[in-house]
């Protein structure tokens, strides 16, 4: 005589597959619907472009006339998805003018110098407007080989230059500090794994400096009726970061005072 068999839904994995006597035990790509296991629909790739980095994030939303909008946010981008496009929204850190390219035979380096600081690490992206002079050279690479294009830092030797690898090697004439263009440092974000006292989050995004913020007093504490407290720098002390120095200033000026003779 058959018997119908009444299986709980859900998986129980808190106990054996001897214990777990009339539960499922395990599955793969299944839900339960009324009770019974149904297998998942699957997933369709969104759109056909590769995106730079591993996704991180993702938000959905629309807007007022009804559009919708996805944002992913990578380890090294942030793109928005809508009609079955990707747009990169990077925000860019800085523009830098004045720019030039070297390179060197037989291979696809190519050394990119800056006349300030660039800011950038290793893995950073860059994004290279208004070039020109390089086609003039003969080189393999020319103007329309950097412009508007966006590259990675594959090294970073000084703070006034970074290395891009090219798609090939160098035939032609090197580049010598050659060509100008305007270089724009994407900012910098998280790595692609998690780290301990890391997170995902971007780095310094609202351009605060890292580290122990010190300073010393451009003069001395002789005024015991207003609060001015002139600092020999303010360069890293955000303002809220200011009033909080000078009340914990104040606090100690005043219990030495209650303390002194």
């Amino acid at each position: 005589m058959l018997q119908k068999l009444g299986f709980v839904p859900g998986y129980n994995k808190q106990v054996t597959e001897l214990g777990a006597e009339g539960q499922w035990f395990d599955g793969n790509n299944v839900r339960f619907r009324y009770g019974s296991p149904e297998k998942l629909g699957g997933w369709d790739q969104l759109g056909q472009d590769k995106l730079t980095g591993a996704g991180r994030a993702l938000h959905h939303w629309d807007n007022n006339a009804g559009i919708k909008y996805a944002a992913i946010g990578t380890n090294r981008m942030l793109y928005a998805y809508s009609g079955g496009q990707f747009y990169d929204i990077t925000p860019i850190r800085v523009s830098i003018a004045n720019v030039t390219f070297s390179s060197a035979s037989g291979t696809p380096t190519v050394t990119v110098t800056f006349l300030t600081s660039h800011g950038m690490q290793e893995d950073d992206i860059i994004l290279f407007d208004g070039v020109s002079g390089v086609t003039a050279i003969g080189s393999t690479f020319n103007d329309a080989s950097f412009e508007d294009k966006k590259f990675m830092a594959t090294s970073v030797p000084t703070s006034t230059s970074i290395t891009i690898t090219m798609p090939s090697n160098e035939t032609g004439t090197q580049l010598n500090n050659s060509g100008d263009a305007t270089g724009k440092p994407f900012y910098h974000v998280g790595p692609s794994q998690q780290l301990g006292g890391f997170g995902w989050g971007t780095a310094n995004f609202g351009g605060t400096a890292s580290g122990i913020a010190t300073t010393t007093l451009a003069t001395a504490l002789t005024d015991t009726v207003t609060t001015n407290i002139v600092l020999a720098t303010q360069q890293r002390f955000q303002i809220l970061e200011k009033l909080e120095l000078v009340q914990k200033i104040l606090v100690i000026q005043t219990m030495t005072r209650q303390q002194g003779p």
